[in-house]
């Protein structure tokens, strides 16, 4: 089923961390954060104020029906060295909520964010996925490597 969605840049206002707040504690917990709920708003308000000073970070909110449904940071990055050269682009985090999988929105909204990071010059995209997000990222055509995150030691995954 393909459902219109709509991608919305998120700021670092109250009305957006309420909506964001939610979703990105129950995202910190499905990938298994173990941080304190005050400390992940933190780290979300963080992120936030990044991607507003920076023209390569993008937060967004994924909309559909008039709910929000989910969210997605993601950048042009610096590159992980002796791993990723600078330039490509890198979806640092992607969230739908799980009553809204399923229904083609991520999946469309990954296709949005390739687009845009290609418009961008990036000559690739990568990612690193928790194993019970893996089946997702293969629908979405990207491919798992045999190259580890230096950081959270997951394998990268190219498009």
């Amino acid at each position: 089923m393909n459902r219109e969605i709509e991608i919305v840049t998120a700021r670092n206002e109250q009305m957006h961390i309420e909506i964001l707040l939610p979703m990105w504690l129950t995202y910190m917990h499905e990938i298994r954060e173990s941080s304190t709920s005050d400390e992940l708003r933190e780290e979300l308000e963080c992120r936030l104020r990044i991607s507003e000073t920076n023209d390569n970070i993008f937060f967004e909110i994924i909309w559909s029906e008039s709910e929000a449904v989910g969210f997605t940071f993601y950048c042009v990055d610096g590159g992980i060295r002796n791993v990723i050269p600078p330039g490509y682009g890198y979806i640092m985090e992607f969230y739908v909520a799980p009553q809204w999988r399923q229904k083609n929105i991520g999946k469309s909204c990954v296709e949005e964010i390739v687009k845009k990071l290609k418009t961008m010059g990036c000559p690739k995209i990568y990612l690193t996925s928790v194993e019970e997000s893996e089946k997702f990222w293969k629908k979405t055509g990207f491919v798992k490597s045999d190259l580890k995150d230096p950081d959270n030691h997951l394998n990268i995954w190219f498009d």
